[in-house]
């Protein structure tokens, strides 16, 4: 019997053998293995063997499959790509054209803009240079017109008196007043001592006096028939006196009455040349005011003159809103100017204002005085009769002008306060007549530096499109393609080539490098 023998483990696994066993393993070993177990061995290899097959197998299968779907995929990415290449290309194509068609539209509207700008510019060149004539015309008869106007007012103040001359006048009025009150204390100091007889006798006629006193204090337009009350009174005083006038009494009163109307002459000379101090100092003060506003308003007027003028020339499209209102202060400010002419030549002088009191009371005296002759004439007076009446009649002659002055004073300081209020209105729309000149000005210079920005940019653009190329003389890559396929064709180019190639060959075939043929290279 023969030995047994081990039989080892089949092993399923490929990295077990090498390939040099693999191929060495169907040899039989004569002095170790039987038949038997050699089989075993080579049937477990052999399956070993369809195992390692069946893996290769799949993994083959695996491999080619993950190769195709490499394939689709990369083939996908290709269309992909080719598809993208060919939109961005169409794209480029498009916005080529496009850019080509804005180009062309811009250079036409470019011509167009210059074209339109150049015309703008002649056309503001010729609008300023109409308007500077104009505005010229317009400011040249507006200084005469204005000069028109001031001619009057400078020939009517020399007339109007001045301040020294008031000074003067008032001066005399203080000394006429102490004047007058001295012969005031005299003549009271003699109508006191004959008062106290004639009291009792003279008590209708001071009642009626009393009343003529409130009648006349009403005003200057009752003055007649205040008049008339007084002589009714006089009558009524006279047919009392009548009877208690006597012969001697006459005789004795004669020279009593012709002082007496010497007297009152004397008084009414004063009265007529007398004027109150605070009103002539008032009236004084208001002309000097009067006279300096003028002054001021004329250099106002002068420098707002060459302010207009120096300003002028820098306007522009914006002139025809100013022109308008402009206008339209024009006319208020002649309206104003009409108005005060109209108001000033509704005004009396100082001089006749001054007269108005004085002729009333010389009229009044005179009156008086025709009167007392008729009653020299017919009635005998009393001695003590002509104290109370010249005391009366003093009385009036002070109080009846302080009246009429009273009136008139406050129209005359309505009148210059309405005045200075024009003035101020004005010299306000003056200011702001500066104000808006000053802002168009500004726009003007805006507009200028506007103007002159695009005017370099229209000058640059210029240069700029005349140192390009026409559209006729350009050519593109296509364009030019197709005109050297037209000139050079394929057939003919290959023929060239191969001539050359072939007598480049001719030339070559008996060159030698070193001593060397080139056939044995």
């Amino acid at each position: 019997p023969r030995p047994p023998t081990t039989q080892a483990p089949p092993c399923h696994s490929a990295s077990c053998l090498l390939p040099a066993e693999r191929a060495g393993r169907p040899k039989m070993d004569s002095t170790k293995d039987s038949g038997v177990d050699f089989i075993h061995r080579i049937m477990a290899e052999v399956k070993v063997l369809r195992e390692d097959f069946a893996r290769l197998s799949r993994t083959t299968a695996q491999i080619q499959s993950e190769a195709k779907t490499e394939q689709a995929n990369r083939e996908g990415d290709v269309s992909a790509i080719h598809a993208r290449i060919s939109q961005e290309r169409a794209a480029e194509t498009l916005m080529r054209t496009t850019l080509e068609k804005k180009q062309d539209d811009f250079e036409n509207k470019t011509r167009t803009w210059v074209g339109a700008l150049g015309k703008d510019c002649m056309g503001t060149k010729e609008a300023l240079a109409e308007l500077e004539k104009s505005t010229s015309e317009r400011f040249m008869k507006q200084a005469s017109e204005s000069d028109l106007r001031f001619l009057p007012l400078e020939a009517a103040m020399p007339k109007k008196s001045e301040k020294v001359e008031l000074d003067k006048l008032s001066e005399e009025l203080i000394a006429l007043e102490g004047v007058v009150q001295r012969d005031r204390a005299t003549a009271a100091a003699a109508t006191r001592s004959a008062v106290a007889g004639a009291a009792a006798d003279f008590k209708v006629a001071q009642e009626s006096l009393d009343q003529l006193r409130q009648v006349t204090e009403a005003g200057r337009r009752a003055l007649a028939a205040d008049i008339g009350t007084l002589s009714s009174k006089l009558d009524s005083v006279d047919a009392f006196a009548q009877t208690r006038a006597k012969a001697s009494d006459l005789q004795a009163l004669e020279p009593r009455v012709s002082e007496t109307e010497k007297s009152i002459e004397k008084v009414a000379y004063e009265v007529k040349t007398k004027a109150q101090t605070a009103v002539v100092n008032a009236i004084s003060d208001r002309l000097t005011h009067v006279s300096m506003d003028v002054q001021a308003n004329q250099a106002r007027a002068q420098a707002d003159k060459e302010n207009l003028a120096a300003s002028i020339e820098k306007v522009e499209k914006a002139i025809a809103k100013t022109d308008r209102q402009v206008d339209s202060d024009r006319e208020r400010t002649s309206n104003c100017m009409v108005a005060l002419e109209k108001e000033l030549a509704t005004k009396a002088f100082k001089v006749d204002t001054d007269q108005i009191g004085p002729k009333t009371l010389s009229t009044a005296t005179d009156r008086l005085e025709a009167r007392a002759q008729e009653l020299e004439k017919t009635i005998a007076l009393n001695k003590q009769e002509v104290p109370p009446i010249r005391a009366r009649v003093e009385a009036l002659e002070t109080a009846f002008p302080t009246r009429a002055d009273a009136a008139e004073i406050p129209k005359l300081y309505l009148g210059i306060a309405e005045q200075a209020a024009k003035h101020d209105s004005l010299h306000t729309r003056a200011n702001e007549h500066n104000v808006r000149l000053e802002r168009i000005s500004g726009d003007v210079s805006r507009h200028l530096g506007k103007l002159e920005a695009i005017e370099s940019r229209s000058v640059l653009l210029e240069r700029t499109l005349s140192s390009k190329a026409e559209v006729t003389d350009h050519y593109t890559k296509d364009h030019t393609s197709d005109m050297l396929r037209d000139f050079y064709r394929r057939e003919e180019i290959d023929a060239m080539l191969s001539r050359v190639w072939w007598r480049v060959g001719d030339m070559t075939k008996g060159r030698t490098v070193t001593g060397i043929p080139l056939s044995s290279r």
